[in-house]
């Protein structure tokens, strides 16, 4: 159980649990402090820590509540039914909380990117009839090292149904290079 609301004090490293703290708006669990308590008086593990706090260091008692020392301190939950219940509870909807809860902040709906892409205006090429009827070509680079002959970027030409490439290096991207090579290596 993880109450919210605590106030702490800095020098002891304890909570201070008013019935205020723990009214049942903040309360994140569906039983009451003295019920956990009850369950807690039960438990043989939780009894041992009772008895022997000072050897345990990462466990406090306040008003008769054992607590894990964490900022916030939290409530031991001794294991069995009333565990389960709650992680059941609690993990069955934790996706959809989590979700509802993203939506509706403000600031996340401003300052996070969307991780999907928008959908684009593209539309689909419908497939050629026959081989060297539809070709795509682009340029890869600047890939490095550069070749000796001062080639930086591939050009490719391939054509679409058939998937033939042709490809040479060239030293530049530029539009010039690109008729060029249609010219002298293509047609």
């Amino acid at each position: 159980m993880k109450l919210r609301n605590q106030t702490s004090n800095d020098k002891d490293d304890t909570a201070i649990l008013t019935p205020d703290t723990l009214n049942k708006e903040n309360r994140i669990i569906p039983i009451s402090t003295e019920q956990l308590i009850q369950v807690q008086q039960n438990d043989n593990y939780a009894k041992n820590i009772l008895n022997n706090i000072k050897h345990y260091k990462h466990y406090i008692i306040n008003n008769n509540l054992l607590l894990r020392r964490t900022n916030p301190p939290v409530p031991y939950l001794p294991q069995g039914d009333l565990r389960k219940t709650i992680l059941n509870i609690y993990h069955d909807t934790a996706a959809n909380d989590i979700d509802s809860y993203v939506k509706s902040c403000i600031l996340c709906a401003q300052f996070n990117p969307r991780r999907q892409k928008t959908p684009g205006t593209l539309k689909p090429i419908q497939p050629p009839d026959g081989v060297w009827q539809l070709v795509s070509m682009d340029f890869h680079g600047p890939i490095t090292p550069t070749t000796q002959r001062g080639n930086k970027y591939i050009i490719s030409l391939t054509d679409v149904l058939s998937k033939f490439v042709i490809t040479k290096a060239v030293r530049d991207n530029t539009t010039h290079t690109a008729v060029r090579f249609l010219i002298e290596d293509i047609i």
